[in-house]
């Protein structure tokens, strides 16, 4: 692989490495610090901060909720469109043979799919908490399931994610000859039959 492609690949390996670990920070404070409303504990506090008050730190809560969702989406986003701009340069891509590749990749659409899902159905019920009012999450039965899920499969998304970029690394995707037969390119040697 020449050495500009080779430092292309790098640095979308790199950002790609870094959106992940923006999705792991994004999904360790949504649930835990985002969620907290600091109570007054003592009365001369609660003079201070009436009952009537605290509605601006659940509008500040479900803002941040909604922010933090947004940025899961935004960072997962991401991560794909860093795969998509490592494959876009392998020789494959660029003379149209989308289907060999991407059978070799087929996990990994797959794997964005299933966990931007999650994502957005676990952020859809932790914001309709927080609408309502409730901060203590995890008395809903049904959210528990769904974040041990999420959680679980995080590790292996970023894994498929990871690994598939890292595979583009082989020259195998960067020079002709390995994708050709006899000077001709598999899609002209299936042509003429």
């Amino acid at each position: 692989m020449e050495q500009l492609l080779r430092d292309k690949y790098y640095i979308k390996l790199v950002m790609m490495a870094i959106f992940i670990a923006g999705d792991l920070f994004v999904n360790s404070k949504s649930e835990y610090e985002a969620l907290q409303v600091d109570e007054p504990t003592d009365t001369s506090q609660q003079l201070l901060f009436p009952p009537s008050n605290r509605s601006t730190a659940y509008e500040e809560m479900s803002q941040l909720q909604i922010i933090l969702l947004g940025c899961s989406i935004l960072l997962q986003a991401s991560i794909f469109s860093a795969f998509f701009l490592i494959l876009a340069d392998t020789f494959p891509f660029q003379v149209g043979l989308l289907g060999v590749v991407g059978a070799q990749f087929k996990h990994m659409p797959i794997a964005q799919g299933l966990y931007s899902l999650m994502t957005i159905s676990v952020g859809a019920m932790r914001l309709d908490q927080v609408f309502k009012g409730n901060t203590d999450i995890w008395s809903n039965a049904f959210y528990i399931i769904m974040s041990f899920f999420h959680k679980l499969g995080a590790p292996c998304y970023y894994a498929v994610s990871l690994r598939s970029a890292m595979r583009l690394g082989n020259e195998m995707y960067y020079t002709k000859e390995a994708w050709t037969s006899s000077g001709e390119t598999i899609s002209d040697a299936e042509a003429q039959k």
